[in-house]
C-alpha cells in the first residue's frame, strides 16, 4: 500500500518520461522478504506432516476430484513419480525461500518456481493461487 508503485518500470513512469528511474528499495525488499517467509513457513508446516516426510503427499491432491482438472495417466501415479513430486516440491519451495537471494542462482530458482506453479495450475484447480505466486516471484527480477 505504501510502495512507490509509480516509480521505475510502471506505465505511469513511462507516460511521465521517468521510465526506469530508481526509487527507494525498501518497499521492494520488504515484499521480497514476505515472499521468502511464505515459502519458508510452507516448507516448515509441510514437514510437520508425516505424508510430506515419507514422500506420499503429492498422491492425495491429484486424487481429490474437487481439486484436479483432469486425471493423470497411471504412469505418473507410480511411487517414484509421487515421491519425486513430493520431495521436489519441498526442495523447490525451500530454494524459493533461501537460495533465491543468491544472485547467481536466482534465474534457476525463479525458473523452477514458475515451473512448479505452472504444473500445479495445469493439473489442479487452485483458482488464482499459481498466478498470484508467479506474480510474487516477479519481485525478484
Amino acid at each position: 500500500m505504501f510502495a512507490p508503485a509509480s516509480i521505475g518500470w510502471s506505465f505511469d513512469a513511462w507516460l511521465d518520461g521517468r521510465w526506469g528511474a530508481a526509487g527507494d528499495p525498501w518497499c521492494l525488499r520488504l515484499m521480497q522478504i514476505q515472499v521468502s517467509t511464505i515459502y519458508f513457513r510452507t516448507v516448515y508446516w509441510k514437514l510437520q506432516g508425516q505424508f510430506w516426510r515419507n514422500g506420499t503427499a503429492a498422491w492425495y491432491p491429484v486424487n481429490c476430484d474437487s481439486l484436479i482438472r483432469f486425471k493423470l495417466p497411471s504412469a505418473f501415479m507410480s511411487p517414484f513419480f509421487i515421491r519425486t513430486a513430493t520431495w521436489g516440491t519441498l526442495i523447490i519451495e525451500s530454494s524459493l525461500g533461501s537460495i533465491i537471494w543468491i544472485e547467481e542462482c536466482r534465474p534457476w530458482v525463479l525458473g523452477a518456481g514458475i515451473f512448479l506453479h505452472l504444473q500445479l495450475e495445469l493439473v489442479m484447480n487452485l483458482q488464482l493461487f499459481g498466478w498470484t505466486m508467479i506474480a510474487c516471484l516477479m519481485l525478484f527480477i
